[in-house]
């Protein structure tokens, strides 16, 4: 269904990267059900998880809903997503975001449709993410990664993402529950994304478990907001909120992001764990 749509353009030499391969791959598609939300995508505001009550993520089961999109009372949005990843695991979850950020095809092996640069601006990051002596699950924390992603597959016009990994302690959460049955692997992080329009803040979490054959991937992201000092704020005045045709089309971009990694990062991670280097 990819066949007519462009791939973003890699960097000469590109070709001879051992994980090259998996940037012409064949593309899954988006499931249906996913598709059916887009076209209907705006949920009751009262079932949303608030950024007050990210720590619910840790109880068992799943919240009331976990998918679409939700203008809540106090401002900004919340858009909410699933992803299953078939044999996989939260470790596997917590190397790929230590390992992508170090070359740019890497970013674009995740979705070759609409991510052409992830830089690391902050001098000694690199040497950070190379660096054996400090684990995987502490090479992201504190990382500021420059992303440069279209968000529309197959798009010339792309924006520039700067998203800084937290330690999830210091964004609020209940850390002790992390690499236990609650919760395999969580990543969060405030982020700034630079479009013509403004600047608009955000705050995301990808919050991964592992059940019976894979790993469960909630990803929820709070438009408007930032983490500050451990608290969640609403940053957006009450009663403003983005364009839904912008959130909708951030959702889609989700769906195909982490549909497309659920798909090679168990093969990934076997061939590519102990490869820090580019």
């Amino acid at each position: 269904m990819y066949e007519d749509i462009n791939r973003v353009p890699v960097m000469h030499g590109d070709e001879q990267k051992s994980y090259y391969k998996w940037f012409n791959r064949e593309l899954p598609e988006i499931p249906q059900w996913k598709q059916d939300i887009l076209k209907d995508p705006v949920k009751d505001p009262s079932i949303a998880l608030s950024i007050h009550d990210k720590n619910k993520l840790f109880d068992p089961g799943e919240l009331p809903t976990e998918v679409g999109i939700y203008f809540p009372e106090e401002g900004g949005a919340i858009i909410h997503n699933q992803q299953f990843f078939p044999n996989a695991t939260g470790a596997m979850g917590e190397w790929w975001f230590a390992w992508f950020p170090g070359d740019d095809m890497r970013f674009q092996i995740w979705d070759p449709l609409e991510h052409r640069h992830s830089k690391l601006p902050e001098l000694g990051a690199m040497e950070r993410l190379r660096d054996p002596n400090v684990p995987v699950a502490e090479k992201s924390r504190g990382l500021l990664v420059r992303a440069l992603e279209s968000g529309e597959r197959g798009s010339e016009t792309y924006n520039i993402s700067d998203l800084y990994f937290m330690d999830p302690a210091e964004a609020g959460y209940d850390a002790e529950k992390i690499h236990t049955d609650a919760c395999s692997f969580l990543l969060c992080c405030n982020v700034f994304i630079y479009t013509p329009a403004g600047t608009l803040p955000a705050f995301g979490t990808h919050f991964w478990r592992d059940v019976e054959g894979g790993c469960q991937m909630r990803t929820f992201f709070w438009v408007g907001y930032q983490v500050i000092n451990g608290e969640g704020k609403c940053l957006a005045p009450k009663g403003v909120t983005p364009p839904l045709p912008a959130l909708v089309r951030t959702l889609r971009h989700n769906y195909d992001e982490y549909e497309f990694l659920a798909q090679i990062l168990p093969d990934l991670y076997a061939e590519e764990k102990d490869n820090w280097a580019n």
